[in-house]
């Protein structure tokens, strides 16, 4: 089998026209920015060094990123400053782009766009919709990215932004790159180019992006010293500036153009260095992508089992993130891989749904433009026909005078050719009348989709907002993980952690169904579970006892056949910091506890919250167990054990989770934290997430 050759490589430069990087100085800045701020007496002051801070680190901890955006966005809302709450939201759309999540990022720019628009700050404004193009582009969506490119390009020319006018020749030419129109992508890169060496002290980094382009395109033309060449100048340029994300990129650029050459030994090297950089950034895209590089060099080298376990790394990240050109290649090349295992049944499987998730890219967005090409085809037709018969029938006036005989026979064949012309004109009108029918259901359903989309991607933005958040966690748990993945964009799972005195309460809840039902389920679940702690019920049987009692009554549940008849399944814990003891009550939900390599499970009760069909509120078991440091409590939902997968399609299992508990109890919590992760990727294959899926460990 062919090692795999990725020809679409230009989709790893568009971070570089999109981030502003931190230096070695930048935990330094941070610090005076919050030493001035201790100083800092007017809000205005204040809000405006909140927002700097954002700035220094929305690329490396977004999370830290929203919190200050949030601090300064409400202090401009208080004060109507519409310019200060337009730069909160742009710096939340670059926390959701660091994080590769497009769709969110592209939400808020929208609304920045709106109000710097409204304020007529036209070089912000060219700002936004560039990187609104960036979203765009980055989801596959090449059109409007185009449309948002042009329309940057057209502001800052009006305010003779030189920054924002070589990122959009840069992006322009990428496009084109992308199309296969390598002669042209390099005209604006050189235009690019050319603006930016005017200005070595402001665009030496920005130059080093351009360059890497420029070497795209060369390999793309298959002039790879032409390639190396430019990627080696990028490549010193960014390692002058320390740039972290950069280097991986050129690394991995690098790594192409000897996979291009088959040197797949060398190619391997270059894309492991840049897979070890990635995985130190928030990228999500560049990483789905390095895994799916090193699984085509491990392929070109024969290594066929390693290539599979880091395709599916990239399906998983691809899939999440909904990055369609690497989702597309990754299943191509499972097909591939198939086909060299000689499973011909699974590899035609992978290679059809390649096929029609193709069609569905890159061929429903440019439906419209079809339709409108037919129909003024169409148009041109009939009048050429319409054309013909005119002059048809002044030749046919001039011979009548000839022959009577002469005429009726040419009337007859004037009348059968308008005939034969009517009805192709009908034809045509019902083809137009057709297409545009066609073309208006097409608008709608892709409408519709975006709705849903845009909704279920709000629900999502809220359900993180109700979750706690890793600074919260952090405070109550200190040292902890958790490990969320959900089926669906949104969860039906969720964890809690309070702290009330010297306790902490914590839980980990399974609610009924996936998607956006199950998420219902967990505002309601969070609800419940805020107001006991607020009313100072700490015991974990008590917590469980009026979370029933809560749910049964707000979804009426009874012997009514027609109420509703859902609940939740969790592990509930309160921990005393000062004693060492922790007290547990469960429903459906065990409680593991790790200590010296050996694993303690106290079992749940087997009655769910809120699920009553007889309307009486159940009775649920407190537990009490002492603890030593250094001692592991893992709580969890059913959806890691419950995962199909492995080389017989089977449930991964109670068994098999414990022993990979006990097999990581003595790791660092993040090194947990991925491994589960990554037994999780390998376990489930090219099979289905059956279920979502939290786990959270905490170590005494």
């Amino acid at each position: 089998m062919k090692a795999f050759k990725h020809n679409n490589i230009h989709r790893f430069i568009f971070t570089l026209c999109f981030f502003v990087f931190l230096n070695a100085n930048g935990n330094s800045a941070t610090d005076s920015l919050t030493k001035l701020l201790l100083n800092t007496k007017t809000d205005t002051a204040k809000a405006n060094l909140y927002l700097k801070l954002a700035e220094e680190v929305i690329y490396k901890t977004p999370q830290k990123g929203f919190e200050y955006s949030n601090l300064a966005l409400d202090i401009f809302i208080t004060n109507k400053n519409k310019k200060g709450e337009a730069q909160c939201y742009f710096l939340y759309g670059q926390g959701y782009f660091a994080m590769s999540n497009y769709d969110s990022a592209k939400y808020f720019y929208e609304k920045s766009y709106l109000l710097f628009k409204n304020e007529k700050h036209f070089g912000l404004q060219a700002k936004t919709c560039l990187n609104i193009g960036l979203c765009n582009d980055n989801g596959g969506e090449y059109p409007a990215a185009i449309k948002n490119y042009i329309e940057a390009l057209e502001l800052a020319e009006q305010v003779s932004d030189t920054d924002i006018v070589t990122r959009a020749y840069n992006n322009i030419g990428l496009i084109y790159s992308l199309q296969g129109q390598t002669r042209e992508a390099l005209s604006y890169f050189f235009k690019c180019l050319q603006i930016r060496s005017t200005n070595l002290t402001r665009f030496k980094t920005n130059i080093g992006g351009t360059y890497i382009n420029i070497g795209i395109a060369y390999k793309r033309e298959q002039k790879y010293d032409s390639a190396i060449y430019y990627y080696e100048k990028a490549l010193k340029i960014k390692i002058e500036f320390n740039d972290t994300h950069s280097i991986a990129l050129c690394l991995n650029n690098i790594g192409s153009v000897n996979t291009a050459m088959e040197k797949h030994a060398v190619s391997l090297s270059y894309y492991q260095k840049a897979l070890d950089l990635f995985r130190s950034t928030a990228d999500q895209y560049n990483l789905a992508m390095a895994f799916l590089n090193i699984s085509g060099a491990q392929s070109g080298i024969g290594d066929y089992n390693a290539a599979k376990i880091y395709l599916d790394s990239s399906f998983a990240i691809s899939t999440k993130i909904n990055a369609s050109e690497i989702y597309l290649e990754v299943l191509k090349f499972y097909g591939e891989l198939y086909n060299q295992r000689g499973d011909f049944k699974t590899a035609h499987d992978y290679i059809l749904m390649y096929r029609n998730a193709k069609d569905s890219i890159y061929n429903i967005e440019n439906t419209s433009a079809i339709a409108e090409m037919n129909q003024k085809y169409e148009s041109e037709k009939t009048a050429i026909e319409i054309e013909k018969l005119e002059k048809h029938q002044e030749l046919e006036s001039i011979k009548i005078s000839n022959s009577s005989i002469t005429f009726y026979f040419l009337l007859g064949a004037a009348f059968a050719v308008t005939l034969l012309l009517l009805v192709l004109y009908r034809n045509s009108r019902i083809k137009k009348s057709t297409l545009k029918i066609l073309s208006r259901k097409n608008e709608q359903l892709l409408e519709q989709k975006n709705d849903i989309t845009d909704s279920i991607n709000c629900a999502l933005q809220i359900q993180e907002s109700v979750l706690p958040s890793p600074h919260h966690l952090k405070t109550v748990l200190d040292n902890y993980f958790v490990l969320n993945l959900p089926r669906d964009v949104v969860s039906g799972d969720f964890y809690f952690a309070e702290k009330r005195d010297n306790k902490i309460i914590f839980s980990v809840i399974d609610c009924t169904g996936h998607g956006v039902p199950g998420a219902l389920l967990t505002f309601l679940g969070m609800d419940v579970l805020q107001d006991a702690v607020k009313k100072n019920i700490l015991k974990p049987s008590l917590i469980l006892n009026q979370l029933d009692f809560e749910i049964n009554q707000r979804l009426r549940q009874s012997l009514d056949v027609q109420s509703v008849k859902d609940g939740m399944d969790l592990s509930l814990c309160a921990f005393d910091y000062n004693t060492h003891a922790l007290e547990y009550a469960g429903a459906f939900n065990p409680l593991y506890v790790v200590s010296e390599n050996q694993l303690t499970e106290i079992k749940a009760d087997k009655h769910p919250i809120g699920s009553n069909a007889d309307g009486q509120t159940d009775e649920y078991t407190n537990h009490s167990i002492k603890l030593k440091k250094g001692d592991m409590v893992y709580l969890f939902t059913d959806g890691f054990a419950d995962q199909f997968g492995g080389p017989r399609g089977k449930k991964f299992m109670y068994k098999q989770f414990k022993e990979l508990l006990v097999s990581l109890s003595n790791l660092p919590l993040n090194e947990q934290k991925e491994k589960l992760h990554q037994t999780h990727l390998s376990w489930k294959g090219q099979s289905f997430q059956v279920d979502d899926i939290c786990v959270m460990g905490i170590r005494v």
